[in-house]
């Protein structure tokens, strides 16, 4: 399978048919085939494609790359690759793309398409490594979605409004009615976290039992999703003054594991 190589300058060398596939993700759907997610850029290798399905006999069966077919290797660099499981399927995205792909048993086709209004200019020069290498794309960017999820019912987003200072909105989508909701992040949620790594608070904040903002992050399976809290992160919470009313099982030690907690939606 080829693969795109660069220098770890950001050049981009050749088209590589004898490396091994550059692939972050596999995720097993229902009849033994496979989505797969293509790799994050590395000065080593970085796959063609967005999201591709092998069959059970790991036969290439259908790719989907973000890019016309005319766009050249060097700028065809994917940043910040989504990949989010959900039933039989997958979720894909990467940023010089609005479009969220679905990969399933029977091939790729688009789920949804966040239009961002970032302009043509920007989806061209987040995607040319000549130009990231010289950190000229942030001027030109207003809105970037981060991260996604989705239930039967709805999709949720997190995204970031660039202004100064950034700005986080935490939306909902109802496929059914098409209505979007958007609720603002709190600054405080945004200041006492690391990216959207596990143990981010960037999420809505929680009145419904006094518990940690509300940000999933994992898909266990239809209307269930997992997020990820850790001491450290709760006792900034406190000291910021929330979790005053907290619940019992959040009662966490320096020295304890991260919390797992649950969430089930009714739709």
């Amino acid at each position: 399978m080829p693969a795109f190589v660069y220098s770890y300058d950001g050049e981009f060398l050749r088209t590589d048919t004898t490396t091994v596939e550059a692939v972050e993700n596999r995720y097993l759907l229902n009849n033994g085939s496979f989505a797969l997610s293509g790799a994050s850029i590395t000065p080593i290798q970085q796959s063609p494609w967005l999201v591709a399905l092998k069959n059970e006999k790991n036969q290439m069966m259908a790719t989907k790359s973000p890019f016309p077919a005319n766009v050249p290797a060097e700028a065809c660099y994917m940043q910040e690759i989504q990949f989010v499981p959900f039933q039989n399927s997958a979720l894909a995205y990467t940023l010089c793309n609005d479009t969220v792909f679905r990969v399933t048993e029977t091939g790729i086709r688009p789920a949804c398409v966040y239009d961002k209004k970032n302009g043509a200019e920007y989806n061209e020069k987040i995607a040319d490594i000549n130009e990231m290498a010289k950190d000229n794309t942030n001027t030109l960017s207003t809105i970037e979605l981060f991260t996604f999820f989705k239930t039967s019912r709805y999709f949720y987003f997190r995204t970031i409004v660039l202004s100064k200072p950034e700005k986080c909105f935490f939306q909902r989508l109802d496929k059914r009615t098409g209505e979007f909701l958007s609720q603002p992040v709190k600054q405080d949620f945004m200041e006492l976290s690391v990216g959207f790594s596990d143990g981010n608070v960037i999420g809505m904040e929680n009145d419904w039992d006094g518990g940690v903002p509300f940000c999933p992050r994992y898909i266990y399976k239809d209307r269930i999703c997992v997020q990820v809290i850790n001491a450290v992160t709760l006792e900034k919470l406190e000291n910021k003054g929330y979790l005053k009313d907290k619940p019992v099982a959040l009662q966490l030690d320096a020295d304890d594991n991260p919390m797992v907690i649950v969430y089930t939606f009714k739709n």
